[in-house]
């Protein structure tokens, strides 16, 4: 069996997704703070408002409550794939 870079590529992403599913780490192109205290592993909101802040998350503030945050898991991805971490 010959499988092409593609498809190797496709095989990983859904291995992936299924380790995150186990995980129970959101899928979602944006997430809550919640969830990226749970993807980054940190226990408080403060480091990641400061990291948005910093510039490292694009991130934008819902309309619905007051301090509400949505983040772009693939700012996230980035950051953590970066020399900078």
């Amino acid at each position: 069996m010959n499988l092409t870079h593609t498809d190797l590529e496709q095989i990983a992403d859904l291995v992936a997704d299924k380790i995150l599913f186990k995980l129970d780490i959101p899928l979602g192109k944006w997430l809550t703070l919640e969830e990226a205290k749970q993807l980054l592993r940190r226990k408080s909101r403060n480091g990641i408002m400061r990291l948005i802040r910093e510039g490292h998350f694009y991130a934008k503030q819902t309309g619905n409550k007051a301090g509400e945050w949505l983040i772009d898991r693939e700012s996230i991805e980035a950051w953590l794939n970066s020399e900078r971490f």
